[in-house]
């Protein structure tokens, strides 16, 4: 499997949503990927860093994975794309957000591949624009995700577990919503700013 593929998958396996006009929430954290296939492992890195933008009302979400692979400095974007949200009540009155991504390409019993990833965080005040006026809602100020990648195909089969924990950027939260930037126009100038740095894309 080369890089390209490898962390494309990685990229596929996200997800979000918005809250009024459009308003977008930015996340950065750690992609952490247990893989036992010795040769994805000499390859890519246990843990990687991710920045994750979501529009919850849009039900929409896209994100940008980078980090140092085989001794280079890459990256790979994934633009705006759908998925499924859901925000759901806990106990003394909160509430908790949540979302899936999951994906099925072969499902014989001998043949499969199977991606899934599981978003959640509790609800909590978050400052999200200030024009052109002050915007506070529920939404999480941290997010965990977890989710595994299976395939079998004749007598080889593997395996791996992904794990996320992100927190909300509240200042690139604000810039971005008092300018009424897309999820593609952030993760585009983030992905400059990495080109800028040295990175170069998968």
């Amino acid at each position: 499997m080369d890089m390209k593929s490898i962390l494309a998958g990685l990229a596929a396996s996200i997800l979000l949503t918005s809250a009024v006009r459009a308003d977008v929430f930015v996340y950065r954290g750690i992609y952490k990927i247990v893989d036992p296939d010795i040769s994805v492992a000499a390859i890519l890195p246990e843990i990687l860093n991710i920045y994750l933008v979501a529009d919850y009302d849009g039900a929409t979400y896209g994100d940008l994975i980078f980090g140092h692979i085989e001794g280079s400095k890459r990256y790979a974007l994934s633009t705006a794309s759908a998925s499924n949200f859901g925000q759901a009540s806990i106990p003394k009155g909160h509430t908790e957000s949540f979302f899936f991504n999951a994906s099925a390409t072969t499902t014989n019993p001998t043949n499969f591949s199977f991606d899934s990833l599981v978003f959640h965080g509790r609800d909590q005040k978050l400052l999200i624009r200030k024009m052109p006026s002050s915007t506070i809602v529920q939404r999480p100020n941290t997010l965990k995700a977890s989710g595994a990648s299976i395939s079998r195909g004749g007598s080889n089969s593997t395996f791996s577990e992904k794990r996320m924990a992100l927190t909300f950027q509240g200042t690139a939260t604000i810039k971005a919503n008092n300018a009424s930037k897309s999820i593609n126009d952030i993760l585009n100038a983030l992905a400059a700013d990495l080109a800028a740095k040295g990175f170069t894309s998968l």
